[in-house]
């Protein structure tokens, strides 16, 4: 019964494939509303047959059904990310090859290029960006004059500059940048050394992306290349954002697909915590942790486990000549770190270890 199932489903996605392939050349524009309403009563009128329409309602209700909504347990029914969370950063959102989403892993070809490499999206071996000291760092980043500081509380001393080991975050996290946008795309001749500071989209076009047109069915064909290299969108709007991701990860979106709203931070700094940040001297004056072991390199962290060695789960300062300072990944690992031990589901929004009952929070304020 479950084979014959199978063949049955088999069939039926071949018919709608087919009718959303005509459907999506029919439309005037990628980024035309895509509210399912207006989505299935334009291909409704075009299909003209009530089989069709049927089997076009069968198949947009399977796949845009609950089981991407933000509630739920990763990797599940009613997940708020179809990746495990599980086993590395192949299984996390930071994998922007989406191989984790099994049938669905072309959706987003019509808005950014598909490298079909995981490290590629931050990381290159080989004539890494010299404009930021991050590791062999391949993505366009943003100049420190583009973020307001924080203007709050300083404690003892003013806010500087985000440091490298907050730009590396920002330059997807502002919402300003290309999620695309790297220096040194896989293969040969697909080398820009002026990409590292600023965006070339004629660059990006070089890319030979899956035909946009293979696609969940909609949008104009974009042939190789997509029809937007989309940034993650406007901090504090969580409405449709045209060419942005936000078209489709609207907060309250009707796809059942997680809200990106509180994953864009802006570059206005301002309202959160501070970055660039240096560690008050003394802590204790200031309600702070004291005891942070050193490295040779000038960057500090708390030795949790007394092993002498910097830990993936303990917080940390990083120094890149000014000293050591409070930036994104001195709570935060982009790669995610396990939340309890080897094998086990990753401590939520890429934190060094889970924030349960303030527990980050107190990693460095002794309230």
């Amino acid at each position: 019964m479950n084979f014959l199932y199978l063949l049955i489903l088999l069939a039926i996605s071949a018919l709608i494939v087919r009718h959303l392939h005509r459907f999506s050349r029919s439309c005037s524009s990628l980024d035309q509303s895509m509210s399912l309403t207006p989505i299935m009563n334009h291909a409704l009128i075009r299909l003209n047959s009530a089989p069709s329409a049927l089997l076009l309602l069968f198949c947009c209700n399977t796949l845009w059904a609950g089981d991407w909504s933000p509630e739920g347990e990763p990797g599940t029914t009613n997940n708020y990310t179809r990746a495990s969370n599980q086993g590395g950063i192949i299984n996390t959102r930071h994998n922007l090859t989406y191989s984790y989403i099994t049938g669905y892993a072309n959706a987003m070809t019509p808005y950014q290029n598909k490298y079909g490499e995981v490290c590629v999206y931050c990381h290159t071996p080989h004539g890494a960006a010299n404009n930021i000291k991050a590791p062999l760092w391949n993505r366009t980043v943003n100049p420190t004059s583009a973020y307001n500081t924080y203007e709050g509380y300083r404690l003892n001393g003013p806010v500087d500059v985000p440091g490298p080991a907050s730009l590396a975050c920002l330059s997807c996290h502002d919402g300003t940048l290309p999620v695309d946008s790297v220096m040194n795309m896989p293969g040969s001749n697909g080398y820009s050394r002026a990409q590292q500071g600023s965006v070339n989209t004629s660059f990006l076009d070089t890319w030979n992306n899956p035909d946009s047109t293979t696609n969940m069915g909609f949008g104009t064909p974009c042939g190789d290349s997509p029809c937007f290299h989309a940034s993650m969108g406007a901090e504090g709007n969580g409405s449709v954002q045209s060419g942005k991701c936000m078209r489709c990860h609207q907060d309250g979106n009707n796809y059942g697909i997680p809200a990106f709203s509180g994953y864009i931070i802006g570059t206005d700094l301002r309202n959160d915590h501070p970055v660039g940040v240096a560690y008050p001297d003394p802590p204790e004056t200031f309600d702070f942790r004291p005891g942070m072991a050193a490295l040779s390199n000038g960057s500090t962290y708390f030795d949790d486990d007394n092993d002498g060695h910097m830990d993936s789960n303990e917080v940390r300062l990083y120094d890149v000549g000014g000293g050591p300072m409070v930036e994104c990944a001195s709570c935060h690992d982009p790669h995610g770190v396990p939340s309890a031990g080897a094998g086990s589901e990753m401590a939520p929004s890429f934190l060094r270890f889970t924030n349960e009952e303030s527990a980050m929070c107190y990693a460095c304020h002794v309230k």
